[in-house]
């Protein structure tokens, strides 16, 4: 499956390319952006080179990895996923990530409406789960907005740094998607 080009009116969602390398570092180097991962920050430049590599290869097995990148500039500030896609029972996952000092933009918000929109019409997919921490409020408040629900807590489901973090899991259907 290819990585189709959406349009948004402030920005796009594209595929990943070579020369994103730097913006992949400073993006996933920042400790408040990777405050919620199920990883820490990048340290080392060579993991976005790794990284790179990866979604090429998540790509050929089915994923949807994209930039999100600014319209005017087409400078990366971002990635959205669409993930784990299970093509028969019509399922895959969310995910995204946005430059610290785009937070508050609405950026988040636009992406992903563009990549929900894809998944529920193009690709025809009934169901799409985000897995949250719990502390992660603005992600959650964002995943409420376009419709997903909670449908469950899971305990210690990573381990970062030796500290245990949950999972609040989310799932939107396609005929909840609010893409207003």
């Amino acid at each position: 499956m290819s990585v189709p080009t959406l349009e948004g009116l402030r920005i796009r969602l594209r595929p990943l390319r070579e020369d994103d390398a730097e913006a992949l570092f400073v993006l996933h180097g920042d400790p408040q952006v990777m405050r919620y991962w199920s990883r820490t920050a990048w340290t080392d430049r060579a993991e976005s080179i790794s990284h790179l590599a990866r979604m090429v290869q998540a790509e050929r097995d089915g994923d949807i990895p994209w930039a999100i990148a600014r319209r005017e500039d087409d400078a990366l500030i971002g990635s959205l996923s669409l993930f784990q896609i299970v093509p028969e029972h019509a399922r895959g996952m969310f995910g995204y990530a946005l430059q610290s000092a785009c937070w508050g933009s609405g950026f988040a918000l636009e992406a992903a409406r563009l990549g929900l929109a894809h998944a529920f019409s193009t690709l025809g997919l009934e169901r799409i789960e985000a897995d949250i921490d719990p502390a992660n409020q603005p992600s959650r408040r964002l995943a409420e907005r376009l419709g997903f629900k909670q449908e469950g807590l899971l305990r210690h489901r990573w381990k970062v740094d030796d500290v245990w973090s949950d999972t609040v899991w989310y799932g939107l259907l396609r005929e909840e998607f609010s893409n207003v």
